[in-house]
């Protein structure tokens, strides 16, 4: 495709709408270190699967 023909009104919105998701995608990961970090595993070794 001709990259002339890519207005910069849409270039402006695909950033910003990547830009959205990459913050998104952060405080996920944020949220899953706190989880992770606070997890806690208990049982006996014979059932470590239950």
């Amino acid at each position: 495709m001709n990259e002339g023909c890519h207005s910069p009104e849409l270039q402006r919105e695909v950033q910003r709408l990547l830009g959205r998701c990459m913050l998104r995608l952060q405080q996920y990961e944020g949220l899953m270190k706190a989880v992770l970090a606070h997890h806690e595993l208990a049982g006996s070794v014979e059932t470590p699967e239950a």
